[in-house]
């Protein structure tokens, strides 16, 4: 059993837990989050930030980053984007480091997704 519970889904779980910091920022404010994830919500974040977010780093290793031109939520217009920070640390493997946009209609709902607190 995991010391402490899933901060996602308050369940205790088996094995060590994966650690996620997502952080939205905006000018000066920045929510942000310290989860550390039972297996089955950790799967389900990261399959989320794998599909809407542009890959930064794994350890030591940076990629080339394309201008961001779209939300990363809706795909829609960027207006007064938030952006999207996630510092991944899977239990076992290499820590990653993504980022994305979201757009000022996304940023409540994608905040609530990912459990940041207003």
């Amino acid at each position: 059993m995991a010391f402490a519970p899933c901060t996602a889904c308050g369940q205790g779980f088996k094995g060590g837990a994966a650690t996620m910091f997502p952080a939205l920022v905006h000018g000066g404010e920045r929510k942000s989050r310290r989860h550390k994830l039972c297996p089955a919500d950790y799967a389900r974040l990261r399959e989320w930030a794998d599909a809407h977010l542009s890959l930064v780093s794994v350890g030591d290793t940076f990629y080339e980053q394309e201008p961001i031109g779209a939300c990363s939520n809706c795909n829609g217009v960027l207006v007064d984007a938030w952006a999207f920070f996630l510092n991944e640390y899977p239990r076992g493997a290499e820590d990653r480091q993504l980022f994305g946009k979201v757009c000022a209609s996304c940023v409540s709902a994608v905040a609530e997704d990912w459990g940041i607190e207003p």
